[in-house]
Protein backbone atom coordinates (compact mmCIF):
# COMPACT_ATOMS: atom_id res chain seq x y z
CA UNK A 1 0.00 0.00 0.00
CA UNK A 2 2.80 2.42 0.82
CA UNK A 3 4.24 1.97 -2.67
CA UNK A 4 0.92 2.92 -4.32
CA UNK A 5 0.54 5.94 -2.04
CA UNK A 6 4.08 7.02 -2.88
CA UNK A 7 3.52 6.61 -6.62
CA UNK A 8 0.50 8.89 -6.43
CA UNK A 9 1.79 11.44 -3.87
CA UNK A 10 1.83 15.06 -4.90
CA UNK A 11 5.21 16.67 -4.39
CA UNK A 12 6.16 20.30 -4.31
CA UNK A 13 8.62 22.49 -6.12
CA UNK A 14 11.28 22.37 -3.41
CA UNK A 15 14.50 20.40 -3.72
CA UNK A 16 14.28 17.30 -5.85
CA UNK A 17 14.36 13.89 -4.18
CA UNK A 18 17.17 11.94 -5.88
CA UNK A 19 16.29 8.25 -6.42
CA UNK A 20 19.82 7.17 -7.38
CA UNK A 21 20.49 5.99 -3.84
CA UNK A 22 17.79 3.33 -4.31
CA UNK A 23 18.32 2.37 -7.95
CA UNK A 24 21.82 0.98 -7.52
CA UNK A 25 21.01 -1.18 -4.46
CA UNK A 26 17.83 -2.42 -6.18
CA UNK A 27 19.77 -3.47 -9.26
CA UNK A 28 22.51 -5.06 -7.17
CA UNK A 29 20.16 -7.24 -5.11
CA UNK A 30 18.22 -8.30 -8.20
CA UNK A 31 21.49 -9.23 -9.89
CA UNK A 32 22.43 -11.26 -6.81
CA UNK A 33 20.34 -14.38 -7.41
CA UNK A 34 17.15 -12.33 -7.69
CA UNK A 35 17.11 -11.41 -4.01
CA UNK A 36 13.46 -10.40 -4.19
CA UNK A 37 12.94 -9.73 -0.45
CA UNK A 38 15.89 -7.32 -0.42
CA UNK A 39 14.68 -5.64 -3.62
CA UNK A 40 11.22 -5.14 -2.15
CA UNK A 41 12.80 -3.67 0.98
CA UNK A 42 14.73 -1.16 -1.16
CA UNK A 43 11.55 -0.29 -3.02
CA UNK A 44 9.61 0.18 0.21
CA UNK A 45 12.34 2.43 1.61
CA UNK A 46 12.19 4.61 -1.50
CA UNK A 47 8.40 4.76 -1.19
CA UNK A 48 8.72 5.99 2.38
CA UNK A 49 11.30 8.59 1.29
CA UNK A 50 8.91 9.77 -1.43
CA UNK A 51 6.05 10.17 1.04
CA UNK A 52 8.29 12.09 3.46
CA UNK A 53 9.69 14.21 0.62
CA UNK A 54 6.24 15.00 -0.74
CA UNK A 55 5.06 15.98 2.74
CA UNK A 56 8.08 18.31 2.99
CA UNK A 57 7.31 19.89 -0.39
CA UNK A 58 10.13 18.24 -2.34
CA UNK A 59 9.86 17.43 -6.02
CA UNK A 60 9.33 13.67 -6.12
CA UNK A 61 8.60 12.98 -9.81
CA UNK A 62 11.99 11.40 -10.61
CA UNK A 63 11.80 9.24 -7.50
CA UNK A 64 8.25 8.18 -8.40
CA UNK A 65 9.39 7.20 -11.88
CA UNK A 66 12.16 5.09 -10.35
CA UNK A 67 9.64 3.51 -7.97
CA UNK A 68 7.37 2.63 -10.90
CA UNK A 69 10.29 1.09 -12.82
CA UNK A 70 11.17 -1.02 -9.79
CA UNK A 71 7.55 -2.09 -9.43
CA UNK A 72 7.36 -3.02 -13.11
CA UNK A 73 10.10 -5.60 -12.51
CA UNK A 74 7.56 -7.41 -10.33
CA UNK A 75 4.63 -6.74 -12.65
CA UNK A 76 3.17 -4.07 -10.38
CA UNK A 77 1.28 -1.12 -11.78
CA UNK A 78 1.45 1.33 -8.93
CA UNK A 79 -0.70 3.96 -10.66
CA UNK A 80 -3.76 1.77 -11.19
CA UNK A 81 -6.14 -0.33 -9.16
CA UNK A 82 -6.39 -3.98 -10.10
CA UNK A 83 -4.77 -5.94 -12.90
CA UNK A 84 -4.44 -4.80 -16.49
CA UNK A 85 -7.51 -5.46 -18.64
CA UNK A 86 -5.53 -7.84 -20.86
CA UNK A 87 -4.68 -9.95 -17.80
CA UNK A 88 -8.34 -10.12 -16.79
CA UNK A 89 -9.30 -11.04 -20.35
CA UNK A 90 -6.68 -13.77 -20.44
CA UNK A 91 -7.81 -15.28 -17.15
CA UNK A 92 -11.45 -15.10 -18.21
CA UNK A 93 -10.67 -16.92 -21.45
CA UNK A 94 -8.65 -19.50 -19.52
CA UNK A 95 -11.45 -20.09 -17.00
CA UNK A 96 -14.06 -20.43 -19.75
CA UNK A 97 -12.16 -23.41 -21.09
CA UNK A 98 -12.84 -25.23 -17.82
CA UNK A 99 -16.49 -24.33 -17.23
Amino acid sequence: QVRREAALAMGGDGGVLDPSGALSPFTNVMDCDLDTPAAIAVQRELAEEILAGAAAGQGVLAAQQALRRMGAVFGLRLDHEGPEPRVVEGWTAHLERFT
